[in-house]
């Protein structure tokens, strides 16, 4: 039984010592990683080219938000990421009294022409939080949100009216880049004014 245990461990042994036992996991280990990768890539490129085919919800939006606490409105700038009927989405929200924009964060599902989603603010120490529901009508997304306002007595839950409306927008290289990275896409809100101006 000494023999045979000696034996197992001399080959074991042999084989941690020879490179090409080493090259061959190290080989192994690369087409694994190749092989994911290019799985990956290819459902990607699939996705792209179906979503190309018909007009979709991804992409950078804008709409004005108007809470019980708000002396006027709020300008937004949404970003709508979909995998199937899964959604992501993130937003910034412009005050015009100046203040630092706010970030926002949610997720949702959308099916068919509706979207039904979540959003919260992501910052320490308050808990805002909100809903969405709107259908995609035209080149717009319409229909209603719905946010508790803790600045507010009691913290009522204001609901828009069905006409809120979201448009498309399109940004320009860097301010995609930096909404990618969770940094505001624009500095301020004369600047976004400016942007939803045609927009509206």
């Amino acid at each position: 039984m000494k023999a045979i245990y000696s034996a197992v461990l001399s080959t074991v042994l042999s084989h941690l010592r020879d490179p090409f036992f080493w090259k061959g996991i190290i080989v192994a280990v690369l087409v694994g990683l190749l092989a994911k990768t290019g799985q990956w890539l290819w459902g990607m490129i699939v996705e792209t080219w179906r979503s190309r085919q018909a007009f979709d919800i991804t992409g950078s939006w804008m709409g004005d938000c108007l809470l019980p606490s708000y002396t006027e409105r709020q300008l937004e700038i949404w970003r709508y990421t979909r995998k199937g009927d899964d959604v992501k989405l993130k937003f910034f929200a412009y005050d015009p009294s100046g203040a630092p924009p706010s970030r926002w964060i949610g997720a949702g599902v959308y099916r068919g022409s509706k979207l039904s989603a979540y959003y919260y603010r992501l910052a320490q120490g308050t808990y805002e939080s909100g809903v969405v529901a709107l259908e995609l009508k035209a080149l717009g997304l319409k229909g209603m949100y719905g946010q508790f306002d803790p600045k507010v007595k009691e913290e009522p839950l204001y609901v828009s009216n069905a006409d809120y409306t979201q448009r498309r927008v399109e940004l320009a290289f860097l301010p995609r880049m930096k909404m990618l990275f969770g940094l505001p896409p624009l500095p301020t809100y004369a600047e976004v004014k400016r942007l939803y101006g045609p927009a509206s």
